[in-house]
Formats: C-alpha cells, sequence, structure tokens
C-alpha cells in the first residue's frame, strides 16, 4: 500500500525531470516530450514542444515528424486532400536527418519518394529514390538492402536488370534475418 501510495509522485517527479531536461536542450526528452503530449492530444503542449525540438535542429524528432507524416501519406486514401499536405510535410522533414546520415530517415524517404513517383515514368525522382535508398542499405540497414535488391531484381532503374546486384543486395538483407529475402 505504501509503495503504490508513492507511485503518482515518483511519475509526477519523472516527468518533471524529463521535462526539465528538455527545457535544457535533450534531445531524447524533448522526443519523449513531444511524443507524449501528441498521444495526449495536448495540442498547445504539442506545438511548445515540437518548435522547441525545432528550433535546437534535434534529429530524432525530425525524424519522429517525418515519419509521423509518412504514415499518414499511406494511410489516407489517394483522392483525399490532406494526403497531399501530410506528403509535403514528410518531404520537408525527412530530408534533414536523411542529409545527417539517420538510415531510418534515408530509407523512408527513399521508399516514399519512389511510392510517390513509381507510376510516373520520371527516372531522375526513381533515380534519386534509389540514391537515399542505397545510402541507408550501405550503412546495413536490412529493409533498404532488400528493396535496393529488389529494384534491382527487376530492373527499376533502366531497361537492364542486374541480377549480380540484386543478389548481392537481397544476400546481404537474408543474412541479417530479413523475412522475404530468406
Amino acid at each position: 500500500l505504501g509503495s503504490a501510495a508513492h507511485e503518482p509522485r515518483s511519475r509526477a517527479r519523472d516527468v518533471a525531470a524529463i521535462a526539465a531536461a528538455a527545457e535544457r536542450g535533450d534531445a531524447q526528452a524533448q522526443l519523449h516530450m513531444l511524443r507524449s503530449s501528441y498521444e495526449s492530444g495536448t495540442l498547445a503542449a504539442f506545438t511548445k514542444q515540437r518548435s522547441r525540438a525545432l528550433e535546437q535542429n534535434n534529429s530524432d524528432t525530425i525524424l519522429w515528424m517525418g515519419l509521423r507524416h509518412a504514415l499518414q501519406y499511406l494511410a489516407n486514401e489517394k483522392d483525399d486532400h490532406q494526403r497531399d499536405v501530410v506528403k509535403d510535410a514528410a518531404l520537408n522533414y525527412l530530408p534533414v536527418p536523411a542529409a545527417r546520415g539517420l538510415a531510418t530517415a534515408q530509407y523512408t524517404l527513399g521508399m516514399l519518394i519512389y511510392c510517390i513517383h513509381c507510376d510516373s515514368s520520371a527516372k531522375a525522382d526513381v533515380l534519386n529514390a534509389a540514391r537515399w535508398i542505397r545510402k541507408a542499405a550501405m550503412q546495413g540497414f536490412m529493409d533498404a538492402q532488400y528493396e535496393l535488391g529488389e529494384m534491382f531484381r527487376h530492373g527499376v532503374f533502366c531497361d537492364h536488370i542486374y541480377m549480380r546486384f540484386a543478389r548481392k543486395y537481397i544476400r546481404r538483407a537474408s543474412v541479417q534475418g530479413h523475412v522475404e529475402a530468406i
């Protein structure tokens, strides 16, 4: 009974400590506060945390924002106006952490660009997508390795199918345990 009574105070102290760390610029604390305010639906707190993190150029928070918008883009119907808004937001957020070398951002940005332009005949856009996916694959990001291998296998980049490159990247993903590559 005694420890149960202390839990709310302990949790309040933890939240206060995380909030103080976020105020000081701690990147992980800012991300925690941003996610907590988003999940609780507190718009004012969310806006405040987002602004602070963006001002401080927090890569993890910018990545989270980009991932959130990319998922919303994929979840919306094709004829929904909101889909273009969240797509533009994702394409605004993701290049920042991708340029800083975060493999998750590189892969997500590449796949988002590919999904947006796969129906068009614009090779430049597909090659831009592949460039980001390859950067993530070179860092050992298993999903990027698999997708890049599949792109080579299906001749996405040009009229030729490059099985040697396809096998190379799919094998790398398989070694890491990618389910579809095994």
